[in-house]
């Protein structure tokens, strides 16, 4: 009987063994470009920002998401948990530092400092400020998600 276990439990641990690597690298899709417009802040932006998720996915997606832990900071995010709006908390009425206090500022710092970074081509107003992409339809828009 007792050899019987040690069986059982050593087949169990080969399965999980093999499938968990498929698990843990489950892929998550994501739209392929999103349209980031504020709807919060009143701020006066020429034309929104157009970002190209797919091409971005080479990024772990901790790189720019976060979870909101208990106390209201940012806490690591984990893939798979829903991914909120940025400016449900970045907007000029939550207490956040002047940085991060609106999602324009989010945009304007976060991404190009990334991309000033490791991108310098890309570090200019009109590779997210795209004139040619303003008829997105509203179907195809997701608004700062």
């Amino acid at each position: 009987m007792e050899l019987r276990k040690i069986q059982l439990a050593t087949a169990m641990f080969c399965c999980l063994a093999w499938i968990a690597p498929t698990l843990a690298h489950t892929e998550v899709r994501v739209p392929e470009m999103l349209t980031l417009r504020s709807t919060i802040d009143g701020e006066s932006v020429a034309r929104p920002a157009y970002f190209p998720h797919q091409q971005h996915t080479w990024l772990e997606c901790e790189t720019c998401h976060h979870d909101v832990g208990a106390s209201g900071k940012p806490v690591r995010y984990t893939p798979g948990n829903q991914v909120e709006r940025c400016e449900s908390c970045h907007n000029k009425k939550a207490d956040m530092p002047a940085q991060w206090a609106s999602f324009k500022r989010v945009g304007h710092g976060f991404c190009m400092e990334c991309h000033v970074q490791n991108a310098t081509d890309q570090a200019r107003c009109g590779a997210c400020h795209i004139p040619q992409l303003s008829h997105v339809s509203k179907q195809e828009e997701h608004t700062n998600e």
